[in-house]
């Protein structure tokens, strides 16, 4: 990392710092050499701090607190979300909307009032997926959902928030201290982000020591979070050095090797009961049961007016609708442009995620360790 994507010297601030990407992000920062951090959030720190970044709490609905945030930055990297896929009731729209919509107009005004020079953004190969319109290969030039095609509420939410990017890029900066104009880029998970703060996937299952298939056969890209983070780090040195090229631009971002949920249990499976001498469960859940399950979760939803608390409150048919798909997105376009490579294979990466998974849960690590350091 360190011979593509060197120390710059420059000022950065991550907000979502405290998040699977976000996070990594900082830490992948810090470890590089950089010594003007600032992660910006609405969690507080987390207990994995690393030395050297400086954590700032604020909400991305408040501009105010968005731009103090910013302010002195020489780059940004947003990569905060709210991700509940599960949502697609009306009465669950408002909170999404004033996230991953209002949020990102207010990091993209404050970067052009503060006179930040460069962002890049933490999109998600959702905003082309949903059964209406998913393609079995797909790319960044594969249409957006929109609120009629959508199957819920984080996909068509995220897709207006690449467009704010990739619309402000070219932005003349407002700053006193600031010339030029703001230079714009988003990256593209694709399409199952793993790692050992995913929440959702792999940080469940070793948590409760048993996965939960409900979409066996489904085929999609998985991608880990150490790949992302190494995406946002050459945008931002291709957005220094060749905005014309790269600027108002998507790039799709994945580990290249599509693989079945089936296929990505059992080799977690396999790390799992390698490291701890013990199995890993998997349960799958039959498809009927699924559905009727997914229903009466979405009508408790409805009666109530907002989501249920519970794990079971992320079985909803919109969860179903897009764990079913299969589909792929390619990836030439980044190799090409950012000059980006996945650093591990899929089997690396599941193994690196349960490895630091386990270490972080405080559990004795006994196989093949995979603690890799991005450097």
């Amino acid at each position: 990392m360190r011979d593509f994507a060197p120390a710059t010297g420059l000022r950065y601030v991550v907000i979502g710092g405290t998040g699977s990407v976000g996070l990594r992000l900082v830490e992948a920062l810090v470890e590089r050499g950089e010594t003007h951090v600032v992660s910006f959030d609405i969690k507080p720190c987390p207990k994995r701090r690393p030395t050297g970044a400086r954590f700032v709490t604020g909400d991305v609905c408040s501009y105010a607190d968005v731009r103090a945030a910013c302010e002195g930055a020489d780059v940004v990297f947003a990569t905060f979300a709210l991700i509940k896929p599960h949502e697609r009731l009306a009465c669950l729209y408002a909170p999404c909307h004033a996230v991953n919509v209002v949020g990102t107009e207010h990091v993209v005004r404050a970067c052009v009032e503060a006179g930040v020079p460069i962002l890049v953004q933490t999109s998600t190969s959702n905003v082309c997926v949903s059964p209406a319109i998913a393609m079995p290969l797909m790319d960044e030039a594969s249409a957006y959902v929109d609120a009629h095609t959508t199957a819920n509420h984080y996909s068509w939410t995220k897709a207006q928030a690449e467009r704010v990017v990739l619309g402000a890029h070219g932005t003349p900066l407002s700053h006193a201290r600031a010339s030029g104009s703001l230079a714009t880029a988003s990256i593209r998970p694709c399409s199952a982000l793993i790692g050992p703060d995913d929440v959702n996937i792999c940080e469940r299952w070793l948590q409760q020591g048993f996965a939960v298939v409900t979409a066996a056969s489904a085929t999609i890209d998985w991608v880990f979070v150490d790949d992302v983070v190494w995406a946002h780090l050459l945008a931002e040195r291709r957005l220094r050095e060749e905005p014309r090229r790269v600027g108002g631009q998507a790039f799709c971002i994945s580990q290249d090797e599509p693989a079945s949920f089936e296929q990505v249990v059992c080799t977690l499976k396999t790390f799992y009961d390698q490291m701890t001498l013990r199995p890993l469960g998997v349960r799958h859940l039959p498809p009927r049961v699924a559905d009727l399950l997914a229903a009466c979760v979405e009508g408790a939803t409805y009666l109530k007016g907002k989501s249920l608390r519970a794990d079971i409150g992320k079985l909803s048919p919109a969860t179903l609708a897009i764990c079913r798909l299969s589909y792929v997105f390619s990836v030439k376009k980044a190799r090409q442009q950012l000059g980006w490579e996945p650093l591990y294979t899929l089997s690396e990466a599941l193994q690196c995620t349960v490895a630091r998974g386990l270490e972080r849960m405080g559990q004795r690590v006994r196989g093949g360790a995979g603690a890799v350091q991005l450097n």
